[in-house]
């Protein structure tokens, strides 16, 4: 197929994009491929041709038909989709992308105790908060002093219960087959923030092949990258804890 015959079916196939766009394309490539090829060294004409021969590759198969077609869109997607877990990765680790920073451990602490066959945590409450006639009370608790209560988990005689919802122990307790380091609670928001931004990512896609058939194969990228940037997501990575884990889990 030549270079003619591809840009006239690219037109046909993609009605979006004006004939004048698709010979800009072209013309594009022709431009870059000659400024490739200034220099005259055989380096240089090597990757001249690999340039066009891409070039050329991904637009014959946006012309060659709809199978193709279909399968650029889910490379396509695909990339977005692992160019959006990158962002992610540099938002849950403030930047520093090794380096995971751990605010709460508590779905790891009941994840130890389910293996212990119970639902209370670990964590011993202070023998003078369980000794006070009313622990409830925030004006009897208060000469103890904040380090001797932990505010956002549930006493119950004299035991700390985690009163969140438990599926995400599930990811805790894959996690803990790896390592028996405690587990913060970041690692599986990360988690469950991915599995949200495939199921995302897959609704989009059947949402598009239903009822925008034609939409431009940029389309669908743009949109998972955007939408998987969106909020709640960035903003349950970079305050990842127990409460963003609870959200992002149930």
């Amino acid at each position: 197929m030549s270079s003619l015959e591809i840009r006239a079916t690219i037109s046909h196939r993609l009605p979006l994009f004006p004939p004048r766009q698709v010979h800009n394309w072209f013309r594009t490539a022709g431009t870059l491929s000659n400024l490739l090829s200034l220099a005259g060294s055989r380096k240089d004409q090597v990757i001249r041709q690999r340039f066009v021969s891409s070039i050329m590759r991904i637009m014959q198969l946006i012309a060659s038909g709809e199978s193709s077609r279909n399968k650029l869109a889910a490379l396509l997607s695909t990339f977005s989709v692992f160019l959006v877990i990158i962002v992610y990765v540099g938002f849950v680790s403030y930047g520093q992308w090794t380096h995971w920073k751990t605010n709460t451990t508590w779905y790891d602490q009941l994840a130890i105790s389910f293996e212990h066959g119970q639902l209370s945590l670990q964590v011993t409450p202070s023998p003078a908060l369980v000794a006070l006639h009313d622990p409830y009370d925030p004006a009897e608790r208060k000469p103890l002093g904040y380090s001797n209560y932990i505010g956002d988990l549930s006493l119950y005689q004299g035991k700390y219960y985690l009163y969140f919802g438990p599926a995400p122990v599930i990811i805790d307790l894959a996690l803990k087959l790896l390592t028996i380091n405690a587990i913060g609670d970041q690692y599986p928001t990360f988690i469950f923030v991915i599995g949200i931004l495939i199921l995302q990512s897959l609704l989009l896609i059947r949402f598009g092949q239903r009822f925008y058939p034609d939409a431009p194969l940029w389309l669908m990228p743009m949109c998972i990258f955007f939408v998987g940037l969106a909020s709640p997501s960035t903003w349950m990575l970079s305050e990842a804890s127990a409460y963003t884990l609870a959200i992002a889990g149930g």
